[in-house]
């Protein structure tokens, strides 16, 4: 899946950045640091950090930005499906605020628990930037839930929305009790054979234990329990040779490993298909 780059706040322009104005304040941030290891010694000794800390800490932010060290750009890569707003919501940093006043860690959390990510890197590059890495969730299929309602998840189960859009609409459906938990360990599986994949519409998980496929034209297609990736690519390769999927059939019984037992539309009598045993 493409991946594109975008960002929030403002478009970098060329730097004007120079060393020299920091040079010269260099005496000052030295003076400033040997400050606060001294003061962060004797605070200790003194029993009094607890309510220090944060005061002392807060002076240094507003040292280093009034050097020059405050945000002008956000730049966020990996957002694809993230809708901006939800992103924007979370992100509460606003131009010249101070860039060592941003906690990576912190906005690393609160960008986490945003339904579509599931991991992010947060960091400050010096002088004036914060960039975000997104690595978002990728839409598998719709789990039909017990009350008729359709929930997004991805390759590992985790439901990402329980509104998906139109945009998800072509992917596959998936029902039965248990296929939530069943689906990351099958999904990739019945994915490895690209042709077959394309045609199904939905999956069904059957008592827990079993799945049962269901073509573009409403063909089922019945797995066994084991061996699931045998029986797909015996049916892949049968439907390479004789065109099974457009054929007017209502099921292909892939259940045994010898054989596919093809039932026609209208009731008419089973066909039997070898396809030769498990490769030893």
């Amino acid at each position: 899946m493409s991946k594109k780059r975008s960002k929030i706040v403002t478009r970098r322009r060329k730097s004007s950045f120079s060393l020299a104005p920091f040079l010269k304040k260099g005496v000052l941030a030295l003076a400033l640091i040997g400050f606060l290891l001294w003061g962060g010694v004797s605070l200790w000794a003194t029993g009094t950090i607890d309510r220090t800390q944060k005061a002392i800490i807060n002076s240094w932010i507003t040292a280093t930005a009034d050097m020059g060290f405050v945000v002008k750009n956000i730049y966020v890569e990996g957002r694809y499906f993230l809708d901006r707003a939800d992103l924007a919501a979370v992100t509460t940093i606003k131009k010249n605020d101070p860039l060592l006043g941003v906690d990576p860690k912190g906005l690393g959390e609160k960008i986490s628990a945003l339904n579509w990510v599931k991991s992010v890197k947060v960091s400050r590059q010096l002088p004036d930037s914060v960039k975000i890495e997104i690595t978002e969730r990728v839409p598998m299929a719709l789990l039909r839930n017990a009350d008729k309602s359709l929930s997004l998840v991805d390759w590992d189960g985790h439901v990402i929305t329980y509104s998906p859009d139109a945009r998800f609409a072509n992917l596959i459906i998936v029902t039965g009790k248990g296929a939530a938990e069943a689906l990351p360990d099958f999904l990739p599986i019945l994915a490895a054979e690209e042709r077959l994949f394309d045609e199904i519409a939905s999956v069904q998980y059957v008592g827990e234990r079993r799945w049962n496929l269901f073509t573009q034209n409403n063909m089922r297609i019945q797995l066994p329990e084991d061996e699931i990736g045998f029986a797909l690519a015996r049916v892949a390769k049968e439907n390479e040779a004789d065109k099974l999927l457009e054929q007017a059939l209502s099921d292909i019984d892939a259940r045994y490993p010898d054989r596919l037992i093809v039932q026609a539309k209208e009731g008419a009598e089973p066909k039997l298909i070898k396809t030769g045993h498990h490769p030893q």
